[in-house]
């Protein structure tokens, strides 16, 4: 980034000179001549490598730019960007670059004859070209000085009762009443902050009324927290208006029993978001928590070591105003417990997830194991279950002022035939014909099935419509792939020119097609998948479709990745005077009137529009804010290297084989037969993806003898308040076992069966169950044998054991053959089951 007061004359910005070279002159030279940019370099030899120079004035007096220069050895090419975009390209032969800077490598001239006056900031050098994204990217990152870190507690350098912020912007922590410092933590020290009493405030104050650099537009907060107490409110984050419309809380980062809060309200009390987790954070273990917010891209994130763990949107500026109060770690509990916290930072900008990932990472060596999800007590789950029964889904009216967002539809809230619109802009829909809200068969809670009928908008309300950008995000599940079906569509009849559709996105035998004309009938852009494989029937798949006027792009995302992309050109159309349907395609008549056509089968939800083209990660974030359905584990036993069994899931959860163990011929080609004293090692520690809220496991299994006791699969944790087994499934006696008890002790769900299980023979176990429906299930074959009721969140900790064909108190071992072993994330449904236990093979790829 540059700043130059005059731009008249030559200012150099890098250059070098080498000590041992054929000539003394500058190697490498990025300078502003008259407000033109020159990238030019000469290798030892004295030889021209690369000269490029743009034509005209870039560079502007006194206005922030972002300056970047490329050079590829291998092509020959070198560019200049500007702000992210590409200004200047020019090919010269491929020659290799000089490694000579002996003499002087800066920022400014050598010799000092060339004036350079201004601000420089962000200044990188890489060895490596980066691609026009990657420069896209930095530069979206970096805007001057609203780019800055702002505050950094690293508790390291700790004066008196004051910690110094390494962010060298002085916003110091001063610690009020019983803080200390000194503490472990998890990148060197840390410090512990007592429980406040009624009189007596324990915090990290930030002295808000003195804070530099506020966040206005856009914020990260990131810290580590350990927590010795779960009861009560514990804020890690949070401040007070000195001048505003009320006085209680504008930010606030916060847990409660174990659920991460992030809220904002502004100085008016209006809410600018509200993003709630499931309880994720585990008492005495340390935790890094990130909360981000951006104002233009709407949409607050909260990431839990390093992962997406919750999103939603949001609207508006945040508040300046924390002359009131403006502190981390104070909390109200029942006993003396401490809260201890380390790398406190702060950004005025919203980091990306790989710099958050990059940041958990840095410190994450203080974990004893992998990703995690806490199990909340039975009064939470008492108190969530009736949150859940009042309202499924909590979401807020936002203030709509200069928001992209034009709709979102969730399905949640329908009445009679109007489908509401929850982006604060009230574009309401209307339901015609054949549709119905498909209850708990959405892929964020309700859907909205599609039978023959669709939805209308009113296009003459719509405020904001796009122009230069647009974006459709919609989950889909198709009922079948087979010939053209239409998701959305506008039309005017009427027109005079163009009495046809404008906008279209449909489905064509499982190819997506995402279409634009304007009111003259110019295409503005046309681009379609050519991979049949994106949608499938009866599988959810998260669709974006965007287009840019200034970029010119057209591009299909599906499930957050980036499908195809084609050039398009213009303005979009204003008209959507017409017909706006979702799931119904109408065409016009000679007399102007509109004749329906095909329509879409199967099931819609989250369905947004936003009148600007949305990045592939905010694609990718609204995708992620809806789970997966997902195996985690996979053996085919195909893949046995040594002692090693590669796992197909695709995450990497290797099993270790213990003791030999026979390779037989399967169920679907090779199987796994276990000799005495064998078994699998899971590395319950590094397990990735462990299964929170739902779980099945599947197994082929065939059995020497149905007497006595077979394990399939047992864990026992590490961490946890007991050391009794937490997952067991076992057949006993040809009796099938499926049990879990979580870290707490306490039993989730429990079920015997008869003796069902025949020896020497393949059968299929499928064992279920689902936190939310509060139900396990238990198949054999396909056919339910038998269902129980269950309550609780799945035990994150496999520490001590989890392994297959061992039951690991008891020294007793699996006496057959296993094939076909999966652990997924979710409760198969009943088709799921039906089709894995008819003998497919490779269902899960």
């Amino acid at each position: 980034m540059v700043n130059i007061v005059n731009i008249r004359g030559a200012h150099e910005l890098f250059q070098t000179v080498g000590s041992h070279s054929d000539h003394k002159e500058g190697q490498y030279h990025l300078e502003v001549l008259d407000g033109k940019v020159r990238w030019f370099h000469r290798n030892e030899h004295g030889e021209t490598v690369f000269s490029a120079e743009t034509v005209k004035q870039e560079i502007d007096e006194k206005v922030w730019t972002e300056l970047a220069v490329t050079y590829d050895g291998h092509s020959g090419v070198s560019k200049i960007y500007k702000n992210g975009i590409m200004i200047k390209e020019e090919v010269s032969d491929a020659m290799p670059l000089s490694s000579d800077w002996g003499l002087f490598a800066g920022i400014g001239n050598f010799k000092g004859d060339r004036e350079l006056k201004g601000y420089i900031d962000e200044f990188y050098i890489f060895n490596r070209t980066l691609n026009d994204s990657e420069i896209s990217a930095i530069h979206s990152h970096c805007k001057g000085a609203l780019a800055s870190q702002i505050m950094h507690l690293r508790f390291g350098e700790v004066d008196g009762n004051v910690s110094i912020d390494s962010s060298y912007q002085g916003n110091n922590g001063y610690f009020v009443g019983t803080v200390t410092a000194g503490s472990n933590g998890t990148c060197g020290p840390a410090v512990q902050v007592a429980t406040s009493k009624l009189n007596a405030t324990s915090e990290i104050s930030l002295r808000g009324s003195r804070f530099h650099n506020k966040p206005t537009d856009a914020c990260t907060i990131a810290l580590w927290v350990k927590l010795e107490d779960e009861t009560g409110k514990h804020r890690l984050f949070y401040t007070t208006g000195g001048h505003s419309m009320h006085t209680h809380e504008q930010y606030e980062l916060s847990v409660q029993e174990g659920a991460i809060y992030w809220i904002h309200h502004n100085e008016y009390d209006q809410k600018i978001f509200f993003v709630k987790t499931e309880p994720v954070v585990v008492k005495n273990e340390w935790t890094h928590i990130a909360a981000t917010y951006d104002s233009t891209k709407e949409i607050a994130v909260i990431y839990v070591n390093g992962d997406i763990k919750e999103g939603a949107n949001g609207a508006g500026a945040l508040s300046e105003d924390w002359d009131g109060k403006a502190a981390f770690g104070k909390h109200f509990g029942s006993n003396e417990g401490y809260d201890f916290f380390d790398e406190i930072e702060m950004f005025s900008r919203e980091l990306s997830p790989l710099e958050i990932r990059q940041m958990f990472m840095k410190c994450s060596d203080v974990l004893p194991y992998g990703m995690r999800s806490s199990i909340p007590n039975d009064k939470y789950v008492h108190l969530l279950k009736l949150l859940q029964k009042k309202n499924r889904s909590l979401r807020y009216r936002r203030d709509t002022q200069n928001q992209s967002q034009l709709i979102y539809m969730t399905f949640d809230r329908i009445a009679g035939d109007k489908v509401f619109d929850d982006s604060g802009y009230s574009n309401q829909g209307s339901l015609v014909g054949l549709s119905k809200l498909a209850r708990d068969a959405g892929k964020c809670g309700h859907g909205l099935r599609f039978q023959g009928g669709y939805i209308l908008l009113n296009g003459n309300t719509i405020k904001n419509k796009p122009r230069t950008g647009i974006t459709i995000s919609v989950w889909v599940y198709m009922d079948s792939i087979e010939g053209q079906q239409e998701i959305f569509q506008t039309i005017d009849s009427k027109k005079a020119v163009n009495k046809h559709g404008m906008y279209y996105l449909e489905v064509s035998n499982g190819q997506l097609r995402w279409f634009h004309r304007n009111e003259e009938g110019e295409t503005i852009f046309s681009v379609e998948t050519n991979k049949k494989t994106l949608l499938q029937k009866e599988v959810w798949v998260h669709i974006g479709a965007t287009y840019d006027s200034e970029s010119k792009k057209a591009i299909i995302y599906g499930n957050g990745e980036k499908i195809q992309e084609d050039d398009g050109y213009g303005y979009l159309s204003q008209d959507w005077d017409g017909q706006v349907s979702i799931g119904k395609f109408f065409d016009s008549s000679d007399s102007g009137e509109n004749l329906e056509g095909r329509e879409f089968h199967g099931i819609l939800d989250e369905f947004y529009i936003y009148n600007r083209a949305l990045s592939q990660v905010e694609i990718s974030r609204l995708s992620q804010i809806c789970d997966f359905r997902r195996v985690v584990l996979y053996y085919s036993f195909e893949k046995i290297h040594m002692e090693r069994i590669y796992d197909q899931s695709g995450l990497s959860n290797i099993g270790k084989l213990i003791n030999h163990s026979d390779i037989v011929d399967g169920k679907c080609g090779k199987g796994l037969n276990f000799s005495e004293h064998s078994y699998i090692s899971l590395f319950g520690d590094e397990f990735r993806q462990k299964p929170s809220n739902a779980i099945s496991v599947s197994v082929w299994l065939r059995l020497n003898t149905n007497r006595g006791r077979h394990e399939i699969f047992n864990t026992i944790g590490s961490r946890s308040l007991h050391k009794h087994d937490q997952y067991d499934f076992a057949v006993i006696d040809g009796c099938i076992s499926w049990f879990h008890k979580d870290h707490l002790g306490k039993e989730i769900f429990k079920i015997e069966t008869k003796p069902v299980c025949r020896p020497r023979q393949w059968i299929n176990l499928i064992a279920t169950y689902d936190s939310q429906e509060e139900k396990a299930q238990v198949y054999l074959d396909g056919v339910l044998v038998k269902e129980t009721k269950g309550s609780g969140y799945l035990s994150q900790d496999w520490g001590h054991f989890a392994g297959i064909g061992l039951h690991y108190y008891e020294n007793t071992h699996l006496n057959g053959a296993v094939d076909e072993l999966s652990i997924f994330n979710y409760a198969l449904p009943p088709d799921e089951v039906v089709f894995i236990s008819t003998g497919s093979c490779n269902y899960v790829m």
